[in-house]
């Protein structure tokens, strides 16, 4: 399966999104750029009235046809010989893993066993037997089933678009935590499933929207880069949910550096090399911006 149609996302999904945020030095505002609704590309067959079994399918249809294509050797096996397969050394590659395994369960009990899904308020409950007469049991908050299917649509794209390796596996260990923390009860084959734990903590805030800034004045001050903001402004409008992100031009290298790394608008030169970005910023990000909003007097 192909992801290829670039449409306005549907709601309900939690994708990522930037937005561009000029900073206008000589009038004292920051200018924001509309954001396309969602810059990944989402399959057409994704609907606003989708039911959680629908959800289930095309989140497992879209990560089991990827592994077939990163594996080769994985192609005609059954679902869990595949998972056998995949690596689990890295915390990118334990998240696709892991989400995979979960949409095995899944997959299987909408298959054979749809019946058994139960949603209850805003719980959704599964009890039943596999064909060997293991227990598989799940209970877990509804909206999950919209993560799982948003993580699928983000690593589909990823494997397409541009973006620094930091910010790639940031957002998978969000995506992570946020799946992990839905889920209250996971049993199959009989036994409970314990989740590989990732080998570094999620340090994004959140996925969206995030603010790009790309012309930040900075100054070099000892060992560090402090960029130039009044203090009182810096993430007055960004916190919590309204995240800027900057981006540092120096010595003929780019980089993207996320507010939670410089919540004090500064960062060590030494620490750069982790949010070099290899390629256009700009060209990247403004495919996706329409029009100009500007909020006055707080810079």
């Amino acid at each position: 399966m192909e992801i290829t149609s670039l449409i306005r996302a549907n709601e309900r999904l939690v994708l990522p999104n930037f937005t561009k945020l000029s900073l206008d030095y000589e009038n004292d505002c920051y200018t924001f750029h509309e954001r396309f609704h969602d810059y990944l590309s989402v399959d057409n067959s994704i609907k606003a009235n989708a039911t959680i079994l629908d959800d289930i399918i095309k989140s497992f249809e879209i990560l089991d046809s990827i592994l077939d294509k990163e594996n080769p050797n994985a192609i005609g096996k059954g679902f869990m010989e595949k998972y056998k397969l995949l690596r689990k050394d890295m915390d990118y590659d334990i998240v696709f893993s892991q989400v995979y395994r979960l949409l095995i369960t899944l997959r299987n009990t909408k298959t054979h066993e749809p019946n058994s899904i139960n949603i209850n308020g805003d719980n959704v409950f599964i009890e039943r037997k596999d064909k060997r007469g293991n227990y598989v049991q799940f209970e877990a908050e509804k909206n999950l089933f919209a993560y799982l299917l948003s993580y699928a649509i983000y690593y589909s794209n990823m494997r397409t678009v541009k973006i620094n390796y930091f910010y790639k596996n940031s957002i998978a260990l969000w995506y992570y935590s946020v799946i992990k923390s839905l889920i209250f009860n996971y049993i199959d084959n009989g036994k409970k499933i314990s989740f590989i734990p990732a080998k570094e903590n999620c340090i994004l805030t959140g996925i969206g929207p995030r603010y790009i800034c790309e012309n930040i004045r900075y100054d070099k001050i000892g060992d560090s880069i402090v960029v130039k903001i009044k203090p009182e402004y810096l993430f007055s409008l960004c916190k919590k949910n309204n995240i800027i992100d900057f981006i540092l031009e120096i010595d003929n290298k780019t980089y993207m550096v996320p507010y939670e790394i410089m919540q004090n608008g500064n960062i060590l030169i030494s620490d750069l090399q982790n949010f070099e970005f290899n390629g256009s910023v700009s060209e990247y990000l403004n495919n996706f911006y329409n029009g100009i909003l500007n909020i006055n007097n707080i810079i």
